[in-house]
């Protein structure tokens, strides 16, 4: 029987091991696309794109700091609490919170355009013969 309980033994340190490996990797990347704003797409397309991973790593990464939580490895949930606050300043961007008031005063005269980019959808140089399809 200690043969069968070392071997589980060992499995078991080789799954905390690839836990906190992936944990720092996801940790890294989660803070490589909470910036990513500030990377030029002309120079890396990918890391330009990783930022729509954002909400996505956000939640992966506060699911990681319940887990360790739960199996009490308190310096993974510091490790991770710390990948968090590094990464406050967009995830107060990117969430609803208003934690300032910079709303205007209902006695200031204020009007709120909206607009979007449709250039493209223009159908007045459209050619068929072309094989330019249109997107609508």
């Amino acid at each position: 029987m200690s043969i069968i309980g070392n071997i589980g033994n060992f499995f078991l340190a080789i799954l905390k091991y690839i836990g906190i490996i992936l944990s720092y990797l996801i940790g890294i990347i989660f803070i490589v696309s909470a910036y990513s704003g500030f990377c030029d797409p002309d120079q890396s397309s990918k890391i330009a794109l990783l930022g729509l991973g954002f909400p996505i790593l956000l939640y992966t990464n506060i699911a990681i700091l319940f887990l360790w939580a739960i199996f009490r490895k308190w310096k993974m949930v510091i490790t991770e609490v710390l990948f968090i606050a590094a990464c406050i300043p967009p995830i107060l961007v990117y969430s609803p919170f208003n934690l300032t008031s910079k709303h205007a005063n209902e006695s200031d005269n204020t009007f709120k355009v909206l607009t979007s980019n449709v250039m493209n959808f223009s159908t007045e140089n459209y050619d068929k013969n072309n094989g330019n399809d249109l997107a609508l």
